[in-house]
């Protein structure tokens, strides 16, 4: 019961009633003073805010106006240092090719003066020594000459020229996208080559094993022929001695169509295997070198 007489205490509390502001005392208070004194202050507030804005928007104008500015240097700047650039490339594939040239001449009157001397010593060791040698050096330099001209022609096709100085982003990307293909057919052109080059150093390998191989064959079956044929010439047959020893025995009927005994008849055959193998591995020892050879060019 004392607990709930405590509960009903406690919400019995007196609740808080606000009161009304009271007047003060002695002037009166001008009410639409103070709205126009915070209208005012307002307004100076905004007039500030504004007049900062402004000057924020002045200025990044500005710090735009400069940047703008110094892209429009840096652009000249790049343009004028390509310029200065492509001009020093051009005096120095010019000057390149002076020294070229020059030393091509060096090189040509170096050469000459040696075929002179060479020619001038030669005079004195007989006419006829002389002209064949001069004819044979006149063919040989025509020869390089013409080698020499085939390869400058075959460069000069190939070397492409790279005007790019009047070209825009587009044309520029075109260019390099033209010159990526260019370097990727180049480049499967190498490996294709480097895979037909291993693949012929390896048939030219096998081959070369493959004659090392016939020629010791065809040296030994040579050899064992050879001793064979030696064989048979210093010892006779045993039934040829029979005969010489015993004319009777001859007239007996042990001998073949052709009036061969065994013994002979066996050894006849055996050289005919033998001629026909080593003539079987001679005509394959000559195709296998024809081979090589044509292999051998080929590179």
């Amino acid at each position: 019961m004392s607990d709930t007489e405590e509960v009903g205490v406690e919400e019995e509390k007196p609740k808080f009633k606000p009161t009304a502001p009271k007047i003060p005392d002695g002037e009166k208070v001008d009410f639409d003073d103070i709205q126009k004194k915070r209208q005012n202050k307002d307004l100076i507030e905004l007039q500030a805010l504004i007049d900062a804005h402004f000057e924020c928007r002045k200025k990044e104008e500005e710090e735009l106006i400069a940047l703008k500015e110094r892209i429009e240097k840096r652009r000249a700047e790049r343009a004028e240092q390509q310029r200065v650039r492509a001009e020093k490339e051009k005096e120095r594939q010019a000057r390149r090719e002076e020294e070229r040239r020059i030393k091509e001449e060096a090189d040509a009157k170096k050469k000459a003066d040696e075929e002179a001397k060479k020619k001038s010593a030669l005079s004195s060791m007989g006419s006829n020594y002389s002209s064949h040698l001069q004819r044979a050096d006149q063919k040989r330099g025509g020869k390089k000459e013409t080698e020499r001209e085939k390869k400058k022609k075959i460069l000069a096709a190939r070397r492409k020229a790279l005007n790019i100085d009047h070209l825009n982003e587009d044309k520029l990307k075109d260019k390099i996208n033209e010159l990526h293909e260019w370097m990727c057919q180049l480049e499967s052109e190498k490996f294709d080559h480097m895979e037909r080059l291993k693949r012929q150093k390896y048939e030219v390998t096998t081959l070369r094993k493959r004659v090392e191989e016939l020629s010791k064959l065809c040296s030994r079956t040579g050899i064992a022929l050879m001793s064979c044929r030696s064989t048979a010439r210093r010892e006779p047959p045993p039934a040829a001695e029979s005969r010489l020893a015993c004319p009777a025995a001859a007239q007996k009927p042990n001998c073949d169509r052709l009036g061969h005994t065994p013994d002979e008849a066996t050894h006849t055959v055996a050289k005919v295997v033998a001629q026909k193998k080593q003539a079987k591995l001679r005509f394959t020892l000559q195709l296998t070198t024809h081979v090589l050879k044509h292999a051998t060019r080929s590179f």
